[in-house]
């Protein structure tokens, strides 16, 4: 993700112990595969579809999927211990113009959910 384009993003953990697990965390955020970007910009238009608390907002045409970066921003990397060590595993939380709170669960550079739902489904 583009992350120059982020003014702050917070790194909340459990724990001073998960520091180091932290730092791979954000190194993935960092890096994250155009493929996996894509992912989760598709799961941000589908939950801009879905509606929110705007109730005036509509999502106009996309010329690419990562326009809809355009609507919406992100602040918070949640890091929790992982059950297995090998794992980069966390949630990114965020907001969009459409009045929702929204994120996305990166296990392993993937994206494994992206909607409202992120921190329940960060450690499943």
């Amino acid at each position: 993700m583009n992350l120059n384009s982020w003014i702050a993003i917070s790194i909340y953990i459990e724990s001073s112990e998960l520091t180091d697990h932290a730092e791979k965390c954000v190194a993935s955020l960092n890096s994250l595969p155009d493929e996996t970007i894509d992912d989760i910009c598709r799961g941000l238009i589908k939950s801009a579809g879905e509606g929110g608390l705007d109730e005036e907002f509509e999502l106009p045409e996309l010329d690419d999927v990562r326009d809809i970066l355009n609507f919406c921003w992100f602040t918070a990397v949640y890091v929790s211990k992982p059950e297995d060590d090998s794992i980069v595993s966390y949630a990114v939380e965020g907001e969009g113009d459409w009045g929702e709170v929204v994120g996305f669960v990166i296990k392993d550079g993937k994206a494994v959910y992206v909607g409202t739902d992120y921190l329940d489904c960060m450690n499943d």
